[in-house]
């Protein structure tokens, strides 16, 4: 066999070959685009996960009963070619909308769609910010809320969309938000950043005063604040009332103790017929990397 009827027999196989690889690549992408579009199947490949949500949100919102809307006020392709967050927060959503067949998901740019933000009557709504409704049930979130930012408040650090956003879904299909009571009148300063916390995760504050009034018999949970003194007879008994729930009990009392305020005899017998005893010590931090030179620094 000469040389060419060499290349003619070998070579024509290779290039069936080549060319049948190419059109197995070509078909595999089509599926894969078919099935993306149609069944919602990703995988997220980025090391740290970043694209994902939490299996937790994923059980919650495939359990759903209720029809969910969320809609970004920002132009689709705006979010699929933003910066490193916005391009994080886009991935989020469409998950959304893949893990349940109730969630629907839409983008809305304000500038090409100016009467929009009409339907929505008095709500101040901004570009990227994200809607999510239920029938007549509305929460907006905006998007500075959304992100975490550094000590000078221009640079993005971290992300907080999937705990807002499914937060959010759980406001407008629940009939009612979890209330909880923050108790006022022995306190100095108010836990300003524990309420910001708790109303982030859509929980209804409200402040009540120990001197004034019941506590509210349908908040699930209270919170008494480093009080700066011993606790009078009646509130105490408010407190015992509250907790006792009519013999149902099943509330929660959260009690910060300020560490210069010792003398308090009454709030510590309510305290310890409750099976609690604060005791006397020091919290200090052993983990070099995390105090500025002395252990009573800690960095947090």
């Amino acid at each position: 066999m000469n040389q060419r009827s060499r290349r003619w027999k070998y070579g024509i196989p290779a290039a069936v070959i080549t060319v049948l690889g190419i059109i197995f690549i070509i078909l595999a992408n089509v599926i894969a685009d078919r099935l993306t579009e149609r069944l919602g199947l990703t995988v997220d490949l980025t090391a740290d996960k970043r694209y994902a949500v939490s299996d937790d949100t994923i059980k919650y919102i495939q359990n759903l009963d209720k029809k969910v809307k969320i809609t970004v006020l920002a132009g689709e392709e705006a979010m699929a070619s933003g910066s490193y967050y916005i391009v994080q927060a886009y991935h989020n959503l469409l998950q959304y909308e893949r893990n349940s067949k109730l969630i629907g998901l839409e983008f809305v740019d304000l500038v090409q769609n100016p009467t929009f933000a009409a339907k929505y009557g008095n709500l101040e709504l901004n570009a990227y910010d994200v809607i999510v409704e239920q029938g007549e049930h509305k929460e907006v979130l905006s998007f500075g809320e959304m992100y975490g930012y550094d000590s000078t408040g221009r640079q993005i650090v971290s992300s907080k969309v999937e705990q807002l956003v499914t937060n959010a879904i759980v406001t407008v299909t629940t009939e009612k938000k979890p209330a909880v009571a923050v108790l006022t009148g022995y306190d100095k300063i108010k836990p300003e950043d524990l309420t910001e916390l708790l109303e982030s995760n859509r929980y209804e504050v409200k402040e009540q005063s120990l001197f004034t009034g019941e506590i509210d018999p349908e908040a699930e949970a209270a919170i008494l604040y480093a009080p700066q003194s011993d606790l009078q007879e009646q509130s105490l008994a408010k407190l015992e009332k509250w907790l006792d729930n009519d013999g149902g009990q099943g509330k929660t009392l959260y009690v910060f103790l300020d560490p210069l305020v010792t003398d308090t005899p009454n709030l510590n017998s309510l305290l310890e017929e409750w099976g609690l005893t604060a005791g006397a010590g020091y919290v200090f931090e052993t983990n070099r990397n995390l105090y500025y030179e002395k252990f009573f620094y800690p960095v947090a």
